[in-house]
This record gives C-alpha cells, structure tokens and sequence, in this order.
C-alpha cells in the first residue's frame, strides 16, 4: 500500500490576528524600490545634460513659454563658464615699483671729489695738449690737470688708467697708459705717501670735432664726476 506523504497543517489565523500581525516585508520592499527609482532619474537627468538633451532649467522655459530653450540652455553654460573662469584666475601681486637712484651732481673744477672712499681729488684744469711725433693723436689730445691725497696709513698708488673724458656728444675717451707713459715717463702713476699731496695729469685722445666742455668720470666709482671746461686765454 503506497505512503501518502504527510502534510503538516498550517493553523488558519484569526481576522484579530491577521490585523495585529506585523508586516515585514513590503515596507522595506517599497522603499527599496524608491531609493532605485529616484536613483535611476538621477543617473537619466545627468546623462541627459552631459549630452545636451535636457535644459538646464527646463521648468521655467516651460513656464515662460521662450520658443527656443537651446538658447537659454546655452546662456547658461555661458554663465557657468566665465563664473568657473572667474574663479580659476590667479590672483596677480604688483610689484612695488623701485625708486629710480638719484644721480650724483656734477662736482666742478677746483672743488675737492671724494673717490673710491679714501682719495681727494680735486680737478684743477683742461687745456690742449701739443701732439707727439711718437704716437699721432685720432683726434686730438687733452690734458687734464689734478691733485690727489688719501687717508691710508701706508703709501698709495693711483691709478689713472681708471679716468675717463666725456665730451658733449655722450664719446668717450679713455686714459690711454702707452700715451700718458710717452709723454711724462714711467713714473705717470703717481705713488702718494700718507698725508701728502700730489699732483698729476692725464693725456686723453678725444674727438677732432669736441668742443670745450667735458666731464671727467671714473670707470669704478659712479660718484664722480667732474665737470671741465677749456679756458679760452685772449
């Protein structure tokens, strides 16, 4: 005789019963169900941005009625653009503008120059100078007339080759040792005891076309300068 397999009875639940019961279930289905659905709408509106298929604002196109949302979709990237431009900018420090140095004033002749911080030169004339068969002048010579003292405790040599002669064209004329060496011998550098005064001079070979008007300068001191004029003898 065949097994009837056994069933086990499932007790009916009363109308109290099944209102009282817990649901378990289909709260947490429907919210799930939610979550994926506003997640999904999300994901479409993005898309459909990112592709230019949805306005930026389309609610209010709809509301007022604009006969072309492409247009008001376009002015406000332009909008979002220069504002992201706007904000990447670098911030631009000016600099403090530098003051321009003021130049030294031009000493004049017979007026005692500091130079090179321990020398006093004081310049006391320019006059032509007679041209020498040895070495002809380009243009022509000059002569410039000094003496010179210093503040050292031991003797100093001066060196002239520093010296150069601007005339009133901007050239300049540079102390030219094998000249000024031709003209007044090996002993042109003068070498200066403590508490002495010397007196020197320099040969310049300047312009055939300057006039009489120069400014004596020196190559490594920027403070001085000198202004020499010719003296016109009648």
């Amino acid at each position: 005789m065949p097994r009837v397999p056994q069933t086990r009875a499932v007790p009916y639940l009363t109308e109290q019963e099944e209102t009282t019961m817990p649901e378990r279930s289909e709260p947490h289905s429907r919210r799930a169900f939610l979550r994926a659905t506003a997640t999904f709408g999300a994901g479409i509106i993005v898309g459909g941005i990112a592709l230019n298929r949805i306005p930026l604002n389309a609610p209010a196109i709809a509301a007022t009625g604009d006969p072309d949302p492409t247009a008001t979709r376009e002015a406000e990237l332009k909008e979002l653009h220069d504002w992201q431009t706007q904000v990447a900018k670098p911030v631009v420090c000016t600099p403090a503008s530098t003051p321009t140095p003021t130049e030294v004033p031009i000493a004049t002749m017979g007026a005692p120059v500091p130079y090179q911080s321990v020398w006093t030169i004081t310049v006391l004339a320019i006059t032509p100078s007679p041209a020498i068969t040895a070495i002809p002048p380009k243009g022509k010579y000059m002569q410039v007339n000094l003496t010179a003292s210093h503040s050292e405790a031991q003797g100093k040599l001066l060196y002239l080759t520093d010296f150069v002669l601007r005339d009133s064209q901007d050239r300049f004329s540079a102390a030219d040792q094998n000249i000024n060496t031709e003209i007044f011998g090996g002993l042109w550098l003068p070498g200066v005891e403590p508490g002495q005064t010397a007196d020197a001079a320099i040969i310049f070979d300047v312009a055939a076309d300057a006039g009489d008007a120069f400014v004596l300068e020196s190559r490594s001191d920027p403070g001085f300068r000198v202004a020499v004029t010719v003296e016109q003898r009648g």
